[in-house]
């Protein structure tokens, strides 16, 4: 439900209190959320071994990911030959490199590189960069052409409160799209859902050029774009969580969920530099032209196209054996009479 109401409600807390507002209010939300998590969420009592937190695994793999998506998001700004980009890109591929080598030899490590490099995991993953890539291409289109004035030729002149109220109905469908995506996936196979999403979106993407000359039109096009999302993502974790053992769940859907979002960070500063790239100018000010738009729209259509290929490739297979993965490390549950190990399927 935050989603649903977030367009609207961002566009009221922006008019009130201005832009600065949206990044405090999700600082607050998020500590909200994560004191909510550790007073009302159980611990899971399915655990197969006893484990750590990996401290160094974490911050290795903030430092790194945060110093290369802050390289891509700045390039355009301060130049992708620039010494600042090119020593934070440096350093985060360091980071990461390093980052890679101890998680390979640790006991206990955030993210399990060998699972996460099975053919399986490796081509879920990449398909889910490439679609949170798609995803948010649309968002920085969109509500930019509705609140752009009518004097610019292709601008339509909505209020920003009007915006979010035409964008908010695409959250209600997102939702219900989503809870329809596991019928599909047990009917007609786990990558069908991505795969069918993907479909959708090279479509939405496709007319969208065509269907920019009014708000309803808009949200036409935004409803289909949220329908192949919502089939897309809702299926991933279940794809990841059927390709790994039982006990290595969390680990790869939590890469998963990181996946997506490299991927929509990555379209953020892609689309970024295409609206920017020669504006034209309006009272003063730089603002992206309608080829810009066009343009963006486009980049997003291949993005899609290319999605759809990955779900494609992804590939077929049972989930392994959770006696086979623990056999070095069969964890206190193996050493209980009557117990068993349970291949729990979406």
């Amino acid at each position: 439900m935050v989603f649903v109401v977030a367009p609207d409600e961002a566009a009221v807390a922006v008019r009130g209190a201005g832009p600065d507002a949206l990044f405090w209010g999700a600082a607050v939300l998020g500590a909200g959320c994560f004191g909510l998590v550790l007073t009302l969420v159980p611990a899971s009592k399915a655990r197969t071994y006893p484990g750590r937190f990996d401290a160094w695994g974490t911050a290795g793999l903030a430092v790194g990911l945060v110093c290369v998506l802050i390289a891509v998001g700045k390039g355009a700004q301060w130049g992708w030959l620039g010494p600042r980009t090119l020593t934070l890109a440096g350093l985060g591929c360091a980071v990461l490199a390093v980052w890679a080598v101890v998680e390979l030899h640790s006991d206990c490590p955030l993210v399990d590189l060998r699972t996460a490099a099975s053919p399986r995991i490796l081509a879920t993953n990449a398909a889910t960069v490439v679609i949170g890539f798609a995803m948010y291409a649309q968002n920085l289109v969109f509500p930019q052409i509705m609140q752009l004035p009518e004097s610019t030729g292709y601008g339509l002149g909505v209020p920003l409160v009007t915006a979010g109220l035409y964008l908010a109905p695409p959250g209600f469908v997102m939702m219900l799209v989503a809870t329809q995506s596991a019928r599909l996936s047990r009917a007609r196979g786990p990558k069908t859902s991505p795969a069918a999403g993907a479909a959708i979106l090279v479509l939405a993407y496709a007319a969208a050029p065509a269907l920019l000359g009014s708000p309803l039109r808009i949200v036409g096009v935004s409803l289909f774009l949220v329908i192949g999302i919502g089939l897309a993502f809702a299926a991933m974790p279940a794809l990841v969580i059927t390709a790994v053992p039982a006990r290595d769940t969390g680990a790869a859907t939590g890469l998963n969920g990181l996946m997506r979002s490299v991927g929509m960070t990555v379209s953020a500063a892609v689309i970024g530099v295409v609206l920017a790239h020669d504006p034209q100018r309006l009272d003063g000010a730089p603002v992206p032209t309608e080829h810009a738009f066009k343009t963006a729209l486009a980049v997003g259509l291949g993005a899609s196209a290319l999605g759809l290929v990955l779900a494609l490739l992804i590939p077929h297979g049972p989930r392994p054996a959770a006696d086979r993965a623990d056999r070095n490390d069969p964890g206190p549950a193996a050493h209980r009479p009557g117990s068993s190990t349970t291949d729990v399927r979406p």
